[in-house]
C-alpha cells in the first residue's frame, strides 16, 4: 500500500474522499534534507497534505504550493504539487530538535511556534496565481488548513495526518485523510460523517494495523458502499529542477549582477531547495549567459 493516493465518493456522491499513504515519500524527503525527528513529523504533514491536494489537480500544467512561514525556529516550510500527487518541499531549518513533550509525543509547536501565515498558491493556467491567506493557528498545520476551507472556499472539511517512527528511528508509517461534504450533503449523512470519524482509530493506528486505503476510507465514512474513483494514484518524492532552470535563473539576475560575478573571478555554485542537486557554474558559463541577459 505504500505510496498510493485513492480518491472516493460516499453516500452516493455527497460526500468526496481522498486517502493516501505517504510512507516512501516522506522517507525520501528525510533522507533528501537530513531531517531530524522533529522536521520529519513536520514534513510528513505538509507532504501528505500535497498529495491529497496534488488528486486534485487537473492538468499536467497545473501546481499548487504551500508556504507556511511561521514564528518559530523551523524558518519557512514550502510544499510544491503537481498533477498526479507528485511532491516536493523543504524546510528552512531541516535539522532543528526539540524534546519530546510530557507525553512522550514530538513537540511540533516548539519549532513551528504559536503563529504565522500559511499561503495556499493555485496556479492553474489563468494570468495570475490564485493566493489564498490564512493564519497559522496554535502552531497547527492541520487545523489551519481545515480552517482555510472553511472561511475561503466554503468546504466543511475534514483533515487527518499521522506518523510513527519504529525503535530504531526509522519512520515505520506516514498517511492522511480528507473528507469534505458536498453543497447536497443531507444533515443525515453530516451525521453519519461525524459519527464515524469520532469512532474510528486515527490515520496512524489504521496505517500501522495494516488497514488499506479502501477500509479506512468505509471506517472514516461509515459508508460501506464507497466508490473508488479513478483508481489508485502513485505520489512519489520528484524534483523537476534541472541546469537550463538553473541557467535560466542566473540570466534573470541581469547583466550588472552577471558581470560583477565575472570580475570577481570565482565559479558560482546553485542549489537546489527541494532536492539539494548542485549545479557550478563556471566564469566561462557565466559569460555565455551575460550574452543571453
Amino acid at each position: 500500500m505504500e505510496n498510493n493516493t485513492m480518491k472516493f465518493l460516499a453516500y452516493e456522491g455527497m460526500v468526496k474522499v481522498t486517502c493516501v499513504d505517504t510512507l516512501k515519500l516522506v522517507q525520501k524527503a528525510k533522507e533528501i534534507h537530513k531531517l531530524s525527528k522533529t522536521t520529519s513529523k513536520i514534513m510528513s504533514n505538509v507532504l501528505t497534505i500535497g498529495a491529497i491536494l496534488g488528486a486534485d489537480l487537473k492538468n499536467e500544467i497545473d501546481n499548487l504550493t504551500i508556504q507556511i512561514k511561521p514564528s518559530g525556529p523551523v524558518g519557512t516550510i514550502v510544499c510544491v504539487i503537481k498533477k498526479g500527487a507528485k511532491v516536493k518541499g523543504y524546510i528552512q531549518v531541516p535539522d532543528i530538535e526539540v524534546p519530546p513533550t510530557l507525553e512522550g509525543k514530538i513537540d511540533e509547536k516548539a519549532v513551528i511556534g504559536d503563529h504565522g501565515t500559511l499561503y495556499i498558491i493555485k496556479d492553474i493556467g489563468l494570468k495570475e496565481p490564485y493566493v489564498g491567506i490564512t493564519e497559522l493557528i496554535n502552531g497547527d498545520i492541520v487545523n489551519s488548513l481545515v480552517g482555510y476551507y472553511a472561511k475561503s472556499e466554503q468546504i466543511p472539511t475534514v483533515l487527518s495526518t499521522g506518523m510513527l517512527f519504529n525503535e530504531k528511528g526509522d519512520i515505520k508509517c506516514s498517511g492522511g485523510y480528507i473528507i469534505q461534504l458536498m453543497p447536497d450533503a443531507t444533515k443525515e449523512v453530516i451525521d453519519k460523517i461525524e459519527k464515524a470519524v469520532q469512532s474510528a482509530p486515527t490515520i496512524t493506528q489504521m496505517i500501522e494495523q495494516g488497514y488499506d486505503l479502501v477500509k479506512i476510507a468505509k471506517t472514516i465514512t461509515g459508508d460501506n458502499d464507497i466508490m473508488m474513483m479513478l483508481g489508485t494514484i502513485e505520489n512519489e518524492y520528484t524534483c523537476d529542477c534541472s541546469r537550463d532552470r538553473m541557467e535560466k535563473g542566473l540570466i534573470s539576475l541581469g547583466k550588472k549582477e552577471l558581470q560583477e560575478m565575472i570580475d570577481e573571478n570565482k565559479s558560482v555554485n546553485t542549489k537546489c531547495h527541494f532536492c539539494n542537486n548542485n549545479y557550478e557554474f563556471t566564469i566561462e558559463d557565466i559569460k555565455q549567459l551575460l550574452k543571453q541577459a
